[in-house]
């Protein structure tokens, strides 16, 4: 085999050149990914799914080796059980789905032939989720509707986040210290995070449909402590009307855990080439989980520019995307009716991507990528032109306020200003 390599313009040239060989037969079978002992929500898939890699004597990696994996302790379930290792040598499985009881789980993967290594085996620790959300109240009673609403939304962050966060004790703030009319609070302990929900009159139908963010996080990881949700209540019936109420508690609730609102703290560090008002840059989410699940939902093909894109309220981003908006949502042209975009699209699902669960990832969370919901988009294709009409705008949602740095001691060690 031969390759050539040519400066353009100039006479400057080198000639590559390799020989090919055939593998040989194979002889071991290695864990490739998944064989760290994980640790994996109790009736989901594991993070990463367990493969082994088969090769020949010299290395070299051998395709068509079949290989079967299958649970052998703590009754969980596998998909796509029997493969053939690929051009590279992998195989690997669909997914293994942990067990109902907490514990260890345990899952075989045997080559159809005699194999150094063969059978492998990987261990993986089911647990149920230790993260926890509280809701409270302080503004008028929730109707049922929004009751539901707020419920369905904390089991769904309690599923995709699971791992505890460090509790705060004797937690306590002023009235006024986590965004308008908020109300004093504690002494309280938190485990793990603090809403505070409240319906009211903002700015009359059409208009801002609520803000959400945090107001304290930890010294320790910079994650939220306690934060606040405001919805206008002029805009709830059409919600309500149109089955949207609960998307965009959800969404809220993400921005209140830290996604768009906590990616430029220090300790995190994860969003670059900020955009403003009259000034758009290719703004983007450049953390390692973020940037692997982009990759394999089919942003391998992306070509519109850095990777991953973050609203910059660009020329073909919609009309009055602003600044509660921009640099705080997935880019709306290139990923569309993904739940945490800046605009929820109407008429369809708005899930959420195991891009946005990654992201959560970035940000120190131990999460389940098992709580990702379908989400198809094939990222080559032209922006398609939409009715305004099948957008509600979200624009205004991050809510700009004072976060306060909170210590395990329940002392404000840091103030920081919008």
């Amino acid at each position: 085999n031969s390759l050539s390599a040519t400066v353009q313009g100039t006479a400057i040239a080198f000639t590559f050149a390799a020989t090919a060989t055939a593998a040989g037969a194979p002889t071991t079978m290695t864990m490739l990914a998944g064989s760290n002992n994980q640790t994996g929500l109790l009736g989901y898939g594991t993070n990463v799914r367990p493969a082994v890699t088969v090769t020949d004597g010299g290395g070299q990696p051998v395709a068509g080796v079949s290989v079967t994996f299958a649970v052998a302790s703590g009754g969980g379930s596998v998909t796509t059980a029997t493969v053939n290792s690929n051009a590279f040598g992998i195989a690997q499985v669909g997914r293994w789905t942990l067990g109902a009881a907490a514990g260890a789980n345990t899952l075989t993967a045997t080559a159809g032939v005699a194999l150094t290594g063969n059978p492998a085996t990987f261990t993986a620790t089911g647990v149920g989720s230790t993260f926890d959300i509280t809701i409270q109240n302080v503004g008028p009673a929730f109707s049922a509707t929004v009751q539901a609403a707020f419920d369905s939304a904390t089991a769904f962050w309690q599923r995709t986040i699971i791992g505890d966060i460090p509790d705060i004790a004797g937690f306590s703030f002023t009235a006024g210290q986590c965004g308008t009319g908020s109300p004093a609070i504690g002494p309280v302990t938190v485990d793990d995070l603090l809403i505070l929900a409240r319906f009211d009159s903002i700015d009359g139908p059409g208009q801002v449909l609520g803000s959400a963010g945090p107001c304290f996080i930890r010294t320790t990881g910079r994650l939220t402590i306690a934060g606040t949700m405001r919805f206008d209540t002029a805009d709830v019936a059409g919600l309500v009307a149109n089955g949207s109420l609960n998307a965009v508690i959800r969404h809220e609730m993400g921005h209140v855990l830290g996604f768009g609102t906590l990616w430029s703290q220090t300790a995190i560090n994860c969003v670059a080439n900020l955009s403003a008002t009259g000034n758009v840059l290719d703004t983007y989410f450049g953390c390692a989980k973020a940037l692997s699940a982009f990759d394999s939902i089919g942003g391998t093909s992306y070509t519109g520019g850095l990777k991953v894109p973050v609203e910059n309220c660009g020329p073909t981003s919609p009309a009055g995307c602003g600044s509660g908006t921009v640099n705080s949502h997935w880019r709306e042209p290139t990923f569309f009716n993904e739940m945490m975009t800046g605009y929820l699209n109407g008429g369809v699902a708005n899930p959420a991507s195991l891009l946005t669960i990654a992201a959560m990832e970035d940000l120190a969370y131990q999460v389940n990528y098992g709580a990702a919901e379908v989400y198809n988009r094939v990222f080559t294709a032209p922006p398609a032109m939409r009715a305004a009409s099948t957008l509600i705008d979200l624009s205004g949602d991050v809510l700009r306020i004072p976060i306060r740095v909170m210590d395990r001691n329940g002392r404000v060690v840091q103030v920081i200003y919008p």
